[in-house]
């Protein structure tokens, strides 16, 4: 079964890096989008705080953006990794990055809010790239070799 190809596997660090960043790339060019037009409805200045901060959850526009970016991020994951089984891990990293990246822009969220959104995310996230990876796997699996008469 190793030799077959079905879902062999080869480490890879550099297309892991490269997957990670591709995913980023997509979610935040949506985020940001998506936050330009949250800050048109809102009427709140432009700025990285809407995406990096806690403070810029202040509209019920922006925890849309938010949600929808992580249901990108959930596209980005099955776009450019197409395994199920590897879902959760990046959704994780994922979020991980935007964590760190919030720290460097403004230190460590406080707000409640924040926390809960980021755990919202990380499940739309893996919930809808899995879905996506598991729909994508069964169509490709499942296959009839037979003979038409």
């Amino acid at each position: 079964m190793a030799g077959s190809g079905f879902r062999f596997h080869i480490w890879d660090p550099p297309l892991i890096l490269f997957q990670i960043i591709a995913i980023q790339s997509l979610t935040y060019m949506c985020l940001g989008f998506l936050a330009a037009l949250s800050a048109n409805i809102s009427t709140e200045p432009l700025s990285l705080a809407l995406i990096f901060s806690s403070q810029g959850l202040s509209h019920w526009s922006m925890y849309l953006a938010h949600l929808a970016g992580s249901a990108m991020t959930g596209f980005g994951i099955w776009l450019f990794v197409r395994r199920a089984k590897q879902c959760l891990d990046f959704a994780v990293t994922a979020f991980v990055c935007h964590f760190l990246l919030c720290i460097a822009y403004s230190g460590i969220p406080r707000g409640g809010w924040w926390w809960l959104m980021a755990v919202a995310q990380v499940a739309i996230a893996s919930t809808f790239g899995e879905f996506l990876c598991i729909r994508t796997e069964l169509r490709q699996t499942i296959t009839l070799d037979v003979p038409l008469m």
